[in-house]
């Protein structure tokens, strides 16, 4: 069981997380993974279910946090329609299929990819500048690989809990040139969308489960709703924020940001 302590901390960690949400187009499981790695032992969760139960537990609280996070980037026009359509076809299907698979599947890989990835899109989104005319050439190009992308991009986000976000807006930015504004609310559609078809697999896959009390599956409910309801009014401050922010700002901060998820995965290996 949860204490009033933990309560209160579950809760401050999903608004800080939605305010990222908000900001960064992601989905918060890159927040909500190592805390609850750090939290879910001490809860009493069965060590070798552990990774499992923080996995499905931050896809279902971050479907709340970009749910919010999405309807406010719709609202301020922040959506490249065509663009997240493609890739949210091709994460639904993964996210949808590749959870029933999580238990036969070793990490270890999965993690240096996901470094090496976010590492050169951290570099790279740091020293790039905008280019319209080129900006319109490259979307036209690249339209098609999106569907693809998105299987990729679906299943690992549904084998690490993560979402998506920390790789849809560097490559929405990198290889399709959209506006960091654009690249940030598409992202937020898609991430939605993964995490939303990830969770119900795990569910599906899981429900009939008796493993831990409170529990759906391998989603522990306490902590999920916790941190997802938190993370909405989070999510709302930070769409507030990124409309008032210049881009090139945003995105310095955002390749930080993903700069310091490389050294986390890092110290997790």
């Amino acid at each position: 069981m949860i204490d009033v302590f933990q309560v209160l901390l579950f809760a401050l960690i999903g608004f800080a997380t939605g305010i990222l949400s908000g900001l960064f187009g992601i989905g918060g499981g890159v927040v909500f993974v190592p805390v609850l790695f750090i939290l879910f032992p001490g809860i009493g969760i069965p060590t070798d279910k552990v990774t499992l139960f923080v996995i499905a537990t931050s896809l279902f609280a971050g479907s709340f946090a970009s749910i919010s996070s999405f309807i406010n980037h719709l609202k301020a026009k922040h959506i490249e329609k065509s663009h997240a359509l493609y890739l949210s076809l091709g994460a639904l299907l993964s996210a949808l299929i590749v959870p029933t698979y999580a238990d036969s599947i070793n990490g270890f890989y999965l993690k240096l990819l996901i470094i090496i990835v976010l590492l050169f899109a951290s570099i790279k989104i740091y020293f790039q500048k905008n280019n319209a005319a080129e900006n319109q050439i490259k979307n036209n190009l690249n339209k098609f690989v999106l569907f693809p992308t998105g299987i990729i991009i679906g299943g690992i986000s549904s084998l690490t809990g993560l979402g998506g976000g920390i790789f849809y807006v560097p490559l929405l930015l990198s290889a399709w040139q959209l506006n960091v504004k654009n690249s940030i609310g598409t992202s937020s559609m898609v991430v939605f969308i993964t995490m939303i078809a990830a969770t119900i697999s795990y569910i599906f896959s899981s429900y009939h489960l008796n493993i831990f009390e409170n529990s759906l599956g391998y989603i522990y409910l306490p902590a999920g709703f916790l941190l997802g309801l938190s993370a909405i009014p989070g999510a709302w401050l930070g769409v507030k924020f990124i409309k008032k922010s210049r881009e090139s700002i945003i995105k310095r901060i955002f390749s930080v940001f993903l700069l310091l998820a490389v050294i986390k995965i890092i110290l997790e290996l």
